[in-house]
């Protein structure tokens, strides 16, 4: 009977330590299966399936020997923390960084991203944009390799300018001058006025401006100016009406060599040069026209010449010496109606 007893201790014994160990590894069972974290790792067109015990996705794709690049990014990112269980489903994805052109007020320089949108490009340069600035493409498209991506500069401003005002000119008929004849009563003066202007600009040039306010703040002062009325005069004991008439310096010449060594005695207009004939300038009198040349007489605008120019006529005479005596000298020259 003692020895039977003594059996049955023995058994109970081996059986008591194997349930131990069985309850041990249960716990560490559960324990791993508490802590294991399975992760799937996309990367580069691959997908790796790992159980691993790091915490975090940077710890995570270390053990797993993925190294992204500097500008790649990482969904969730480096610092996020992995769920904890057998049956957690951690994803973490690796997007390779990609170059963009990025050019700001006409300076362009490339940039490495794995931004998903045009805005998160422009923060990962770390531009800081103006609430005016333009952003081209919009910063809400999608971003895709080798995009092109423009910051244009905007700023307003206002500016205030002092521009003239032109002051005007008031006519009034005088009857005691001659058609021609203008007389000033009251010098003219120019005016002042302040605009204030708005003017936006884009990397530094003008493009719109628009007027926000004026205001005079000197008046113009019109200049008053007379002008003649009378249009028929009396010389020599005749009477003639006139269109115009105006001070002229006057010269004379003669229809010979002396005066045009490459002449032939006939006028631009073809008639012959003679008396009573008169060069001017077609801007100023209209060849054609009859005149009154005083000191000289009648004469008929029918000849040009080379340094008769403006307010300038030029009288025929047959002789040098009566050209010569004529000299030069400033005449009233009447421009007769026909």
């Amino acid at each position: 009977m003692t020895r039977i007893w003594i059996v049955s201790l023995t058994n109970r014994r081996k059986a008591g330590v194997t349930a131990l160990g069985a309850v041990i590894f249960l716990a560490v069972l559960l324990a791993v299966l508490w802590q294991v974290r399975p992760v799937q790792i996309s990367y580069e067109g691959q997908t790796l399936n790992r159980l691993t015990f790091k915490k975090t996705v940077g710890e995570a794709l270390l053990a797993a020997g993925v190294a992204p690049g500097a500008h790649d990014r990482i969904e969730p990112g480096a610092a996020a923390e992995l769920a904890a269980g057998i049956w957690a489903k951690n994803r973490i994805t690796v997007i390779p960084a990609f170059p963009v052109m990025v050019t700001v007020s006409d300076q362009s320089r490339e940039l490495m991203t794995a931004a998903r949108t045009i805005g998160e490009a422009i923060n990962e340069a770390g531009l800081a944009v103006g609430p005016l600035d333009k952003i081209s493409p919009a910063p809400g498209e999608a971003l895709r390799p080798g995009q092109d991506i423009r910051v244009v500069r905007v700023e307003r401003r206002t500016r205030s300018v002092v521009e003239k005002v032109p002051y005007q000119v008031i006519r009034r008929e005088d009857e005691s001058l001659e058609r021609g004849q203008e007389a000033l009563l009251r010098e003219g003066h120019d005016g002042e006025r302040e605009v204030i202007l708005e003017e936006e600009l884009e990397d530094g040039r003008l493009v719109r401006q628009a007027v926000l306010e004026e205001k005079v703040i000197r008046e113009p002062v019109p200049e008053v100016l007379a002008y003649g009325t009378i249009s028929v005069v009396s010389r020599g004991g005749r009477s003639f009406s006139f269109k115009t008439s105006m001070m002229m310096k006057a010269t004379a010449y003669t229809p010979g060599p002396e005066s045009n060594p490459w002449g032939n005695g006939y006028t631009y207009t073809g008639i012959k040069a003679g008396p009573g004939i008169a060069a001017v300038d077609p801007r100023v009198i209209p060849l054609g026209s009859r005149l009154y040349v005083e000191g000289y007489g009648y004469a008929l605008a029918a000849d040009i010449g080379g340094a008769i120019k403006g307010n300038r006529i030029d009288v025929c005479y047959n002789e040098v010496p009566e050209a010569l005596r004529w000299g030069v000298r400033t005449v009233k020259v009447y421009v007769l109606d026909e």
